[in-house]
């Protein structure tokens, strides 16, 4: 099993700290984007269209008080702010 794209910050985060939920289910992120532009080189229909962070407010206007706290609190650390990204394509 494999996450969907992460920042190979993030996977070093991930790599330093392991999580023991992805111990148990056998989890491995072995794919890393630091530029969302680099996906287009995969296949040549797929051309980049926006990438949002998952922890902007637009994004998280219908979820839950104590998320949208824990996202501001995620914000506020700079090496976390941009561990993940709503990327979208179109081929």
């Amino acid at each position: 099993m494999q996450r969907n794209n992460i920042s190979s910050q993030t996977k070093k985060l991930h790599e330093k700290r392991p999580s023991a939920l992805f111990k148990k289910f056998g989890i491995e992120e072995k794919w890393t984007l630091d530029d969302a532009r680099a996906a287009e080189s995969l296949d040549d229909r797929l051309r980049f269209m926006e990438k949002e962070n998952q922890l902007d407010t637009p994004l998280l206007a219908r979820t839950p008080l104590y998320c949208r706290m824990l996202c501001a609190l995620i914000r506020m650390v700079p090496s976390m702010r941009e561990s993940g990204w709503i990327i979208r394509y179109q081929f």
